[in-house]
């Protein structure tokens, strides 16, 4: 891939642009695609069942999400409930959905598979965020946009997509400063808050009772505060002896949170109050970089068309009102129709 001039190149990670790369190559099989790729690539999303069906997304290892409070595990109709997990999910600081789940059933998460085997036919090469060794040049014109990496492949389209968070965004134009002007939202608009995986390897046999792969810790089963009193907790089974937990810790506006902060204290005395055989032993602990952490955003970009023709967004702050990833894979939906017309 020396020098290509392709259909559509998906510049990152998050899932909406590799759902379009996918469904554009399914209707225009001789398409040239590629995908640049940003550190940690995805194998698999979480992602709710009620959102992959309306994009036909095949979700392997599909559960009911349920809700653990200090009083046990329950799953709960009420708006009260619906609305923490609604916060809890989104991209948005200021969620209020229109989005809803029959009240008589627990909804349900599964994993969309995004490895290498089921992005057949999409070419790719990977890009290191943030490494000034590594920088890419650019030339545009009015409909087409050309990057070049280090190492000479030239990568030309005019169909490019942002397919990544604005702090990803931002690593990517320290390697290629050229395009900055490009893409430069409003950085007050979109001042984000963070929130960050804390993950703990315990002793399985110490946990005292059965935890889904996905679940949301309530501090109390009364009005719980969405943002600051429900916990996010993937499980993850290592071996028949460890269990890596993964919990998902909020924090307000402003910089990246330090190991000290009382918030990550926070989710872990809940943690212990959930499973009190815990305390007496030993786990490896980790706190989440910011690459791997996700953004909450204050305001919602309405529109994947930016001010060149050429360029489109498909970020986590397009639609973030609604559940993540809903709001960009409807975006990506309304780019594929207008491209392909007769969809």
């Amino acid at each position: 891939m020396k020098q290509n001039f392709f259909d559509l190149v998906i510049l990152g990670n998050e899932p909406a642009g590799l759902w379009l790369a996918q469904q554009f190559l399914k209707q225009k099989t001789a398409a040239q695609i590629v995908w640049i790729k940003f550190p940690n690539s995805p194998g698999s999303y979480p992602i709710l069942s009620a959102i992959a069906h309306p994009f036909s997304l095949e979700l392997r290892d599909t559960i009911p999400i349920e809700f653990v409070s200090p009083k046990g595990s329950f799953w709960s109709g009420e708006k009260s409930f619906l609305d923490c997990f609604w916060n809890s999910i989104s991209r948005s600081q200021t969620a209020n959905p229109d989005f809803t789940v029959p009240s008589d059933s627990a909804p349900q998460i599964g994993f969309w598979d995004l490895s290498s085997h089921s992005l057949t036919g999409i070419s790719q090469f990977p890009c290191p965020l943030g490494q000034n060794n590594s920088v890419f040049t650019a030339k545009y014109s009015k409909q087409a946009l050309s990057l070049t990496s280090p190492d000479g492949r030239e990568v030309s389209s005019n169909k490019w997509i942002i397919n990544c968070s604005l702090f990803d965004w931002r690593l990517f134009i320290q390697s290629c400063p050229a395009i900055s002007e490009l893409f430069c939202p409003e950085e007050k608009q979109f001042e984000s808050s963070w929130t960050v995986p804390m993950e703990l390897s315990v002793p399985t046999p110490f946990l005292n009772q059965c935890l889904k792969s996905f679940s949301i810790f309530l501090d109390s089963e009364y009005f719980p505060n969405p943002r600051f009193e429900s916990w996010p907790v993937e499980s993850l089974p290592r071996s028949h002896e460890t269990t890596l937990l993964r919990i998902w810790v909020e924090f307000a506006s402003g910089t990246f949170p330090t190991h000290d902060h009382p918030r990550f204290k926070k989710g872990l005395d809940l943690l212990l109050k959930i499973f009190p055989n815990l305390q007496d032993q030993t786990w490896d602990f980790r706190i989440g970089t910011p690459a791997e952490s996700f953004e909450k955003y204050h305001s919602s970009l309405l529109l994947p068309e930016t001010r060149y023709p050429f360029l489109f967004c498909l970020g986590p702050y397009l639609n973030c009102h609604l559940p993540y990833p809903q709001g960009p894979l409807e975006a990506a939906q309304q780019l594929l129709r207008k491209w392909l017309p007769g969809l």
